[in-house]
């Protein structure tokens, strides 16, 4: 885990083991932005990821990454009549 987490980049990383429990525990504790359990490579078309430290910066495939390209903006009129 010290290993993995040591790099200072975070896009993807990969957990091979035989136990549902252990591929969760290392897989929440691994700082990478997409995490493969016994495979690699390939992920649902569409399925949300973002790296993490300086792999990029917010998130792909979601609705975060639309919303990084938006300014919000809440415009109040009182018209007379």
């Amino acid at each position: 885990m010290a290993r993995g987490n040591h790099a200072f980049l975070g896009l993807t990383a990969n957990v091979a083991t035989s136990e549902l429990g252990r591929a969760l525990r290392l897989a929440r504790r691994l700082q990478a932005g997409y995490v493969w359990v016994n495979g690699r490579g390939q992920r649902p078309f569409g399925a949300p990821f973002g790296g993490h430290k300086q792999s990029g910066l917010g998130e792909e495939n979601s609705l975060g990454e639309l919303l990084s390209y938006t300014q919000t903006k809440n415009l109040s009129l009182g018209l007379a009549k």
